[in-house]
């Protein structure tokens, strides 16, 4: 629980769920992801580790992360992090944001021309699709 307006755990109490890729400098050697026997035989024991730029762990990421929000976002009325990557908008997170417009108002009274803005905050606290 917390009394940050912006804050995910805002005046309730919340669980937080993480998800962590462990993805290859392609730089350092395949054995450094890899453990014992295994990686001489090839193998990772915990499944191949791929460079992180790899367009096939992107996309699956995209997909995953996406349906990951829908669910979240559609049952839970999920609090997405300010830090991490989601597709939220304004609209939605004024929803759950209880302190969202009173944020929005004061902020245009703080930064009228909107300084301080960039496109990830423009389309969470003002725009919506």
């Amino acid at each position: 629980r917390d009394d940050a307006w912006l804050s995910p755990s805002y005046g309730r109490d919340s669980v937080f769920i993480t998800f962590y890729t462990i993805c290859k400098d392609t730089s350092k050697p395949r054995t450094k992801y890899c453990e014992g026997k295994l990686a001489s035989e090839g193998f990772c024991r915990y499944g191949e580790v791929v460079p992180c730029n790899s367009p096939f762990l992107t996309k699956q990421m995209e997909v995953f992360g996406r349906e990951w929000e829908r669910v979240a976002y559609s049952v839970g009325k999920a609090r997405p992090h300010w830090g991490k990557l989601n597709h939220a908008n304004a609209t939605y997170l004024a929803t759950v944001y209880p302190k969202h417009q009173e944020f929005v108002r004061i902020a245009r009274e703080l930064d009228p021309h909107g300084m301080f803005l960039n496109d990830y905050l423009i389309q969470r606290l003002l725009k919506s699709p």
